[in-house]
């Protein structure tokens, strides 16, 4: 379920938030793809360089997804954007 792959997904990030080589910014629900899957999206970051790293995990019959992209905190609105339109378009046939 994708509560079950959400908590799994968290934990397993234990190893970099305890080395401080990022932590997690936020956490929410939203929808992705063209039957808008439910999806919990995880958006971690890096205060010294100011990388960031939003992840977006669904589960379809079963099936875990994970869609992620990689920007600087200054490129925030135009990664967010385009990976909203790249998402836009998932649909599990």
């Amino acid at each position: 379920t994708l509560a079950e792959y959400s908590a799994d997904y968290v934990a397993s990030l234990n190893d970099g938030l305890a080395s401080g080589d990022f932590k997690i910014l936020s956490t929410d629900n939203r929808t992705i793809g063209l039957n808008e899957y439910p999806a919990y999206v995880v958006t971690l970051g890096d205060d010294t360089t100011g990388e960031r790293n939003y992840y977006a995990l669904i589960v379809v019959d079963g099936v875990a997804y994970e869609f992620g992209v990689f920007y600087f905190e200054d490129q925030e609105a135009q990664a967010l954007a385009d990976f909203d339109n790249v998402v836009l378009t998932f649909e599990v046939k």
